[in-house]
């Protein structure tokens, strides 16, 4: 494959991650507690979109814990709030 199949760069694709985010955090997020997931714990989303989960993921798991979100194009992760000594986006 030399194209990736869901291009960044298409008009309304922010309305389309935020459309899929809308139909798809809930499930996700209902099997992601089914984890035990808790304070402290290390993530890594790939793929992460425009980031919500990534964002949910954070609260989650409080100061003491730690995420990171990669995608293609980390710049439609803009909108979500990031903290503590080192924020990054890879």
């Amino acid at each position: 494959m030399t194209k990736y199949v869901w291009q960044h760069d298409l008009k309304g694709e922010s309305d389309r991650l935020r459309l899929m985010s809308d139909l798809l955090d809930p499930s996700s997020t209902f099997h992601i507690l089914r984890t035990g997931i808790t304070t402290g714990w290390r993530c890594l989303e790939i793929g992460a979109g425009n980031g919500s989960l990534s964002q949910w993921l954070a609260q989650r798991v409080g100061p003491a814990g730690h995420v990171i979100a990669s995608d293609i194009d980390t710049g439609l992760m803009k909108g979500i709030a990031a903290s503590g000594p080192v924020a990054s986006n890879r």
